[in-house]
């Protein structure tokens, strides 16, 4: 069975492999049911530094959200070759963005913050968006 919590700041909470909840975040003017996660070990309860990372993210979604096209369209035009390859659709690296698919925003236990994405030209591991402390995209695996 698994635990709950009613954590002070992220409300309630689910242990599955770490704390995850369900919850509606708008970006770039469209909404999405994302899986808002915690990283914690089994027994560990979520910390202050992930508290205050999650508000972050609340306060400044509006930043993060005109900033994410452009990140995706720079993280396209590096590697625009590799993704043509598996991916001819996309012409232009500003089309990209209609490709990507948030699915969940992670909260480390540092404090860092990446809104993981699903995308057509890489289903097995798509792309994370890291919004801090600093702003990156890369494949789902660096951050995880």
């Amino acid at each position: 069975m698994s635990e709950m919590i009613k954590d002070p700041v992220f409300g309630e909470m689910e242990y599955k492999h770490r704390w995850i909840k369900k919850e509606k975040i708008s970006l770039m003017d469209k909404d999405y049911n994302l899986n808002i996660i915690a990283s914690a070990y089994t027994g560990d309860q979520i910390c202050d530094e992930q508290r205050e990372a999650y508000k972050a993210f609340k306060e400044k979604l509006d930043k993060v959200s005109r900033r994410r096209p452009g990140m995706v369209e720079e993280y396209v035009e590096v590697h625009k070759d590799e993704i043509a390859e598996h991916f001819p659709e996309i012409g232009d690296p500003e089309d990209a963005v209609k490709f990507v698919k948030p699915v969940s925003v992670m909260f480390a236990r540092d404090g860092k913050t990446v809104i993981m994405c699903n995308v057509d030209w890489d289903e097995e591991n798509g792309i994370g968006i890291e919004v801090a402390p600093e702003y990156k995209v890369d494949v789902q695996d660096v951050f995880l």
